[in-house]
C-alpha cells in the first residue's frame, strides 16, 4: 500500500543520515558536481595562455596557481571535472542498461544459452581492463564516445551476472504467465 512506500523511503532516509560517511561523501560529490556545473563563471579561459602569468603558486588571482604556460588550474580542474562526470555517468548509464538487458536475456533463456551468456562475461571479468582498454584504444578512434563503450563494457558484468540470477523468478512471474495465454511468443515478453 501507499504507507509501505513512505516507510521504507523513511526507513531509508534514516539509515542513510545515520551513516556518517555516506552523508559526507554525498557533500563532497554534490560540490564536485556543481563547482563542476559552474566552471563557465570563471574568469579565465581554460585554454588561454598567459606567459606573463606562468609558473604562479596559489594567490587571491589564481586559487590553484597557473600552470607553465600561463593557465588558471582551478579553471582547468573545473572544466575537466565536467568531462570526468560527463564519462563516468554516460559510462554507468551504457554499462546499466546494456548489463540488465544481457543478463535479462540470459537469465530468461536459462540454460545452455544462460551458460554461454555468463561465460562470456567470466571471459571479460578475467581480463585486465586497463591493458584492453589501452589496446582498443591504440585502434579506436580516440574520442569520448569509444571511451564511454570500453568503460561501459567493463562496469556492465556485475549489472549483467545479477539480472541473470534473479530472473529466473520472472520466468513465473504473472506478466510472463498472462503473455503465455495470450499466445506471446518469448521474445516479446518484455517490450
Amino acid at each position: 500500500g501507499k504507507g509501505e512506500g513512505v516507510m521504507d523511503r523513511k526507513a531509508m532516509k534514516k539509515m542513510f543520515l545515520s551513516n556518517k560517511m555516506a552523508v559526507v561523501c554525498t557533500v563532497l560529490i554534490l560540490i564536485i558536481v556543481i563547482a563542476s556545473l559552474m566552471a563557465p563563471l570563471s574568469p579565465y579561459d581554460p585554454d588561454a595562455s598567459n606567459v606573463a602569468e606562468k609558473m604562479q603558486g596559489i594567490s587571491s588571482t589564481h586559487i590553484l596557481g597557473t600552470d607553465d604556460i600561463g593557465r588558471d588550474t582551478f579553471t582547468r580542474t573545473l572544466y575537466g571535472g565536467r568531462i570526468s562526470l560527463l564519462v563516468g555517468f554516460a559510462a554507468m548509464c551504457v554499462a546499466v542498461i546494456v548489463g540488465t538487458l544481457f543478463g535479462t536475456i540470459s537469465g530468461y533463456m536459462g540454460g545452455a544459452v544462460d551458460a554461454f551468456m555468463m561465460r562470456i562475461v567470466d571471459v571479460f571479468m578475467s581480463v585486465p581492463s586497463l591493458l584492453f582498454i589501452i589496446v582498443v584504444y591504440a585502434f579506436m578512434p580516440r574520442n569520448l564516445v569509444t571511451l564511454v563503450g570500453m568503460l561501459a563494457f567493463f562496469l556492465m558484468d556485475q549489472g549483467s551476472q545479477s539480472c541473470a540470477c534473479t530472473d529466473p523468478d520472472a520466468q513465473r512471474a504473472r506478466f510472463c504467465d498472462c503473455c503465455k495465454s495470450s499466445g506471446c511468443k518469448p521474445g516479446n515478453y518484455y517490450s
